[in-house]
């Protein structure tokens, strides 16, 4: 019997990566409704594995059919993390409240371009580097930079602020050079 590929394996080939679960975003009708505005109005197609406390956000604000409308975001469950790096390593850039994944984003390996959804973040050297571009919230505001960001390119190289990537090889022959 075939297995079935999941949407880690065998999704859109073209697609943004959407995380919202941050309280501040999440929990206040008014913030949620302008965040789904504006991301509907995109135009991209968007997989977003949803945090269930945003699912019920969604669905207590009466958005998630707004969602499932649209028909360009594909709301999945939460996937483990390492099928999560695969769709950040596969996706075309990230729309994100998550300051976790702004720092993930810089890795060597990833180079992502990350839009976050916030006011503020706990990560600038995410967006001096070049990775992370802070919009906000306002989706008359939010939308605009985005498409600028995208216009602009999302794929050029980006130096890691937190390093090489080389971290466990210049562990690795400290430890081989104490062994000697």
């Amino acid at each position: 019997m075939k297995r079935k590929l999941s949407i880690v394996e065998d999704g859109p080939d073209s697609f943004a990566l959407l995380t919202l679960h941050r309280a501040e975003n999440v929990d206040d009708k008014k913030i949620l409704s302008g965040l789904i505005e504006g991301i509907t109005s995109l135009e991209v197609d968007i997989i977003f594995p949803a945090h269930p406390r945003t699912v019920s956000r969604l669905e207590k604000f009466d958005l998630l059919n707004e969602i499932k409308n649209d028909g360009r975001i594909r709301i999945i469950e939460p996937v483990p993390y390492l099928d999560f790096l695969s769709l950040m390593k596969r996706c075309d850039f990230i729309l994100t409240d998550s300051g976790g994944i702004q720092e993930e984003v810089t890795a060597p390996s990833l180079n992502k371009r990350v839009f976050v959804l916030r006011t503020s973040t706990e990560r600038p050297e995410a967006v001096e580097s070049g990775h992370a571009t802070l919009v906000g919230v306002d989706p008359n505001k939010f939308t605009e930079i985005i498409r600028n960001g995208i216009k602009e390119g999302l794929s050029k190289e980006r130096s890691c602020p937190y390093g090489a990537g080389d971290a466990s090889k210049k562990i690795l022959d400290i430890l081989l050079a104490e062994l000697a």
